[in-house]
C-alpha cells in the first residue's frame, strides 16, 4: 500500500505543479482580455477542489503512515524491533 500511496501522491503533485504554473501564467488570459466568463471559469475550477485544510489532510496522511508501520512492524520478528 505504502508504494501506491506514493504513486498517488505524485500524481497529486504533478497536478499542482500543472496548476500552479497555470495559475502563474495567469490561465493564459492576458489581463486586459479576462471576460467573467474567466472569472467563472475560475470559480468552477476552484469548486472542483473543494476546500482543503493543510492541517486535516496532513493529519489523515500522518495516520495512515502509522498505520502502516505499525502493520509492517507487526510483520518482523520480535529481534528486528529491538
Amino acid at each position: 500500500s505504502i508504494d501506491a500511496f506514493i504513486a498517488r501522491k505524485a500524481e497529486i503533485d504533478a497536478m499542482l505543479a500543472r496548476l500552479q504554473a497555470l495559475s502563474d501564467n495567469h490561465f493564459d488570459v492576458a489581463p486586459e482580455e479576462v471576460t467573467w466568463g474567466h472569472v467563472g471559469d475560475l470559480g468552477r475550477y476552484a469548486e472542483h477542489f473543494g476546500p482543503v485544510d493543510p492541517e486535516e489532510l496532513f493529519v489523515h496522511t500522518t495516520h495512515l503512515l502509522v498505520n502502516r508501520l505499525e502493520a509492517d512492524a507487526g510483520s518482523l520478528p520480535e529481534e528486528a524491533l529491538s
